[in-house]
């Protein structure tokens, strides 16, 4: 990679372009991506029109064909991202770790080198829940990279240092195939909050709709979310004759029908951040979940991003939850993106 050009991505996984939207910022030319489900794709096409979108099982895909009708079909490209299906490798498939679980979809990472032999990229990112980097498909890709010539390192990271107002943690595996590469380590800020990225936000006119939908609820429900003390108050603070009969029988997940706290960062957003039986998902003063629109900014997208009306508002909620949160993309890109240029100074010194 030359100083004066852009480094070329191509995302496999691209989901709605969390992904791609934080290279972007970065400096990157998103090429390319690969999406199995329609309306992701759709909304990834809306925000990124440049960038050529497959749509299709990964399976399906022949490497070549995502850089067709590109000026990179016959070039190399500077990353190659990935972020498969995560539910086969998340702590509640397999109970907290402690069983492997025998999921097709945990398969899909595999697909990443099959890919790599095509494209023949200088980076990889690999990104996912945590138990990923205990996986048997895990260990087979690494495995396979390393005869390729590339030399991975992984951790647990957690997005919350880079920036972003949400405690998420997350497996980031980067492999190289110049010399060993590095992992980002943060930066030194001083952590953003719930408030700092919601509290004092109005959402623009265009995105109005995305902050106002809400879930349809019992009455009951609402009787329990207003009975919860607001900034940070949780189930445990519920009067008897509200509390839910199988949380007295088990004492079990504690932040389910929890407020987010004005002062701490979110906990981690997923698909179902608009249903207060599944986490602390529930805004911090007001009588109900926090909207889409607040989702869309605690994930680090930005305010303008766009869905197309048409979409069932579940996938779009799906959409954002799911996603890889762009500004900490963002982070690691540039952090990719010094090592790009400090290889190719060094090449060309």
């Amino acid at each position: 990679m030359s100083g004066k050009k852009k480094p070329t991505l191509v995302d496999l996984f691209g989901g709605c372009g969390g992904t791609i939207t934080g290279f972007k910022d970065a400096g990157f030319r998103a090429v390319a991506t690969v999406e199995i489900d329609p309306e992701a794709a759709k909304t990834c096409k809306l925000n990124h029109p440049l960038t050529r979108i497959l749509v299709d099982d990964i399976q399906n895909v022949e490497p070549f064909d995502l850089l067709a009708d590109t000026p990179f079909r016959n070039s190399s490209v500077d990353v190659l991202s990935a972020c498969p299906p995560c539910q086969g490798f998340s702590t509640l498939t397999t109970k907290n770790g402690r069983k492997q679980i025998s999921d097709p979809r945990n398969e899909l990472v595999g697909e990443i080198v099959r890919f790599v032999k095509d494209l023949n990229p200088m980076i990889i990112l690999i990104e996912n829940v945590p138990p990923l980097l205990k996986s048997t498909d895990y260990a087979k890709v690494v495995e396979r990279l390393s005869t390729r010539g590339y030399k991975c390192r992984d951790a647990v990271l957690n997005a919350v240092n880079f920036g972003l107002p949400q405690r998420r943690r997350r497996a980031i595996s980067i492999c190289s195939r110049v010399s060993d590469p590095s992992l980002p380590t943060g930066k030194p800020v001083v952590r953003k909050s719930v408030a700092d990225a919601i509290r004092n936000s109005p959402p623009p006119r265009k995105q109005l709709w995305l902050h106002t939908v809400q879930r349809r609820t019992s009455e009951l429900v609402r009787k329990r979310i207003a009975a919860i003390p607001l900034d940070g108050g949780g189930r445990e603070d519920l009067p008897e004759e509200l509390q839910l009969f199988c949380h007295k029988r088990v004492n079990g997940f504690h932040d389910v029908y929890g407020r987010m706290s004005w002062d701490a960062p979110s906990p981690t957003l997923t698909r179902f951040f608009m249903n207060p039986s599944k986490g602390r998902f529930l805004h911090p003063e007001l009588n109900r979940t926090i909207s889409p629109f607040e989702a869309l900014i605690l994930q680090g997208f930005p305010n303008d991003y766009s869905f197309d009306r048409e979409i069932p508002i579940s996938k779009i909620v799906s959409m954002i939850g799911e996603a890889f949160p762009p500004s900490w993309a963002k982070e690691i890109a540039l952090s990719i993106k010094d090592y790009l240029v400090s290889k190719g100074e060094k090449k060309h010194s």
